[in-house]
């Protein structure tokens, strides 16, 4: 079983996230990702970004792991709701510079 990342229930974004290698270019460089991104300047769920740009939630949860494991967007809150774990994301900062 993989371990969960704990919530940054403090969390303040940086001013700003500097892109220095090539991955986490590649993952800037999908349009989609950038769309979630400007959406999830506030925290928000992966059920709630689905509703924004009317898409299945399905199909943006690789996105949503790739923009966490490059550092762009944080877990900031968890909660259960009807037996099921919500987790909010927030960008890790408000600017992205490469």
């Amino acid at each position: 079983m993989a371990v969960q990342p704990e919530p940054k229930t403090d969390f303040v974004p940086a001013e700003e996230f500097i892109v220095d290698d090539f991955d986490t270019l590649k993952v800037l460089a999908d349009p989609l990702r950038i769309r979630i991104l400007d959406l999830m300047r506030d925290p928000c769920t992966v059920k709630q970004v689905a509703v924004e740009l009317d898409i299945p939630p399905t199909k943006l949860y690789y996105h949503i792991n790739q923009l966490e494991k490059h550092g762009l967007i944080v877990l900031v809150e968890t909660r259960i709701v009807s037996g099921i774990i919500e987790k909010h994301y927030q960008t890790a900062a408000y600017t992205v510079r490469v």
